[in-house]
């Protein structure tokens, strides 16, 4: 009798306010947020994909389909942003010299960080740790505007 009370009082509650309940997640779809999770976890780390599908029970190919059609990004490129994202942080918040801040991204070495940080941002990595700026700026920063990207300085002109 209490249990089936208390059942019903957890349906009401559900129904008034769903987005209070976390989606229970089954099947793939569970799975490949474990794997997200993981990635975010060990990033640093050689991680190759082939190797998180077969810790995850999962197909290769079909692991990459359905973590880019649940995340958004493949899992290849989900680790690359997880990286640089840190490794911005990291140029940002710390004295590190870039080979370093490398190292412990995950890259195998400051030139693979160097060209998949070029990619990424319009600043070198070196100008970032230097605090001298990227020299990227759109044509509003001419006029007065404020830069286009975060690593810019702005101070007004007048």
């Amino acid at each position: 009798m209490v249990r089936a009370l208390l059942e019903e009082v957890l349906i009401h509650v559900y129904r008034a306010c769903p987005q209070n309940f976390a989606p229970l997640e089954t099947g793939a779809a569970g799975r490949v947020r474990e794997v997200q999770r993981y990635i975010e976890s060990h990033f640093a780390e050689d991680l190759r994909i082939s190797d998180l599908a077969k810790a995850f029970y999962m197909n290769h190919c079909y692991m990459t389909h359905l973590f880019k059609k649940q995340v958004g990004y493949s899992p290849k490129q989900y680790l690359l942003l997880n990286r640089l994202s840190y490794a911005q942080e990291l140029l940002e918040n710390s004295d590190l010299p870039v080979s370093q801040i490398a190292f412990q991204c995950g890259f195998g070495d400051a030139n693979n960080f160097i060209r998949a940080f070029r990619k990424s941002s319009p600043c070198s990595a070196a100008k970032k740790t230097s605090g001298a700026g990227c020299g990227a700026w759109n044509t509003d920063w001419e006029k007065g505007g404020p830069p286009c990207h975060p690593c810019l300085k702005w101070t007004s002109k007048s």
